[in-house]
């Protein structure tokens, strides 16, 4: 019997369980299911295994499970979907601990099409994406032109307080000089 990280509940290897189980070999990815690190289930020890759902409610959503899940009577039930599956791997350290905040939304996953009201579905929302997309980039556009007026006003407004600094120190100068020939004239007499 081998004592290993690698072997199932009751100490056999997994090649051993799975040839007494009669566990068909499963591709590990499936549905371009993704490609986040596979590790074993905490339950049985069974590596998982990723796959697409195409169930009604959850239609394209990714999600990774145990192989033991449909094909054994010892059913160890172990099922993520993409989004609880990040954070355990995060927690065992498997993904760095910001990883999870780069994945995508619990609403972007994978559309899986399979007739032509699905086709028109999709190419509609790449049609929305491309409209948000370009009205982004005309808003991007005017507010370029925005910050660039405001930087010309203010440019143009920093000129003109220059003048009336300049205006006002020799107003000052004046008002001083003018004070002394007063003070000067008052002195003499």
């Amino acid at each position: 019997m081998a004592s290993s990280s690698q072997s199932t509940p009751f100490g056999a290897s997994h090649s051993a369980y799975r040839d007494e189980l009669r566990i068909p070999e499963l591709e590990p990815y499936r549905d371009e299911a993704g490609f986040l690190p596979l590790v074993p289930c905490s339950k049985c020890g069974t590596l998982l295994i990723g796959r697409v759902s195409h169930k009604e409610g959850s239609k394209g959503k990714r999600f990774y499970k145990c192989p033991l899940l449909e094909h054994t009577d010892y059913a160890c039930r172990t099922y993520y979907f993409e989004e609880h599956y990040v954070p355990l791997l995060v927690s065992k350290g498997v993904l760095p601990r910001h990883f999870s905040q780069l994945r995508g939304r619990d609403g972007m996953g994978l559309e899986v099409m399979k007739d032509g009201k699905d086709m028109l579905k999709a190419c509609q929302g790449v049609d929305a994406c491309q409209e948000l997309m370009e009205s982004a980039v005309i808003h991007l556009k005017d507010s370029e032109a925005l910050l660039k007026a405001l930087v010309d006003s203010n440019s143009k407004l920093m000129t003109k307080m220059d003048k009336i600094g300049e205006r006002l120190l020799v107003v000052g100068a004046v008002k001083v000089f003018i004070l002394v020939l007063v003070l000067l004239v008052l002195l003499v007499k």
